[in-house]
């Protein structure tokens, strides 16, 4: 379609298989774009957070329909995990920094909007899954950095450093999913 607008064909035989496609929201610029999308039901869920080699993010609020500035990253990354602690923080975990997988991590505090460093993973990682367990822990597994990896590492809710929690059992892999079951295996 022309000046940017979304071809009706494409948009119909992609709502009758029930696919709504993503948007990266990288700058205020798209927020409003974002929100068209939204209203016009282009997008199923709204985006929480997306970074996208920048080091701003937004945070989208369903109840009001506004966005707002999330601070700013200590790293600017692309292909990381982010997990919603059961304090309320978001852990945002490795990812491309932007040219080379990175070990950092960091913790978003809503209270204060803020960004800080948090303990560093011991592999380089990104495309990898991040799970939230039971105790508030999170596991990150897989994940790619020159290749597949099979390593998994553990952040720790009451100290926030990492500790290794061995190999997957499957081999290495990259771009999977995990999922936290109603029995607290991952």
């Amino acid at each position: 379609a022309e000046g940017g607008e979304i071809d009706p064909d494409h948009r119909d035989r992609a709502k009758a298989v029930g696919a709504k496609p993503e948007i990266e929201v990288f700058d205020l610029g798209h927020i409003e774009l974002a929100k068209r999308l939204i209203a016009d039901g282009h997008l199923a869920e709204p985006p929480l957070f997306q970074i996208s080699f920048l080091a701003g993010a937004v945070i989208y609020d369903p109840g009001t329909d506004n966005w707002s500035a999330a601070g700013s990253l200590v790293t600017r990354r692309e292909r990381h995990s982010a997990t919603l602690l059961t304090d309320g923080r978001v852990l945002i975990a490795g990812g491309f920094d932007p040219t080379n997988p990175t070990a950092t991590a960091e913790l978003y505090n809503p209270g204060t909007n803020l960004w800080s460093a948090t303990g560093s993973l011991a592999a380089s990682r990104a495309e990898h899954t991040a799970s939230l367990l039971t105790g508030g822990d999170v596991l990150v597994a897989g994940g790619f950095s020159g290749g597949a990896l099979s390593s998994t590492e553990r952040w720790s809710l009451a100290n926030g450093t990492w500790s290794s929690e061995g190999a997957l059992p499957a081999g290495a892999r990259f771009g999977q999913a995990l999922v936290r079951m109603t029995n607290g295996h991952v």
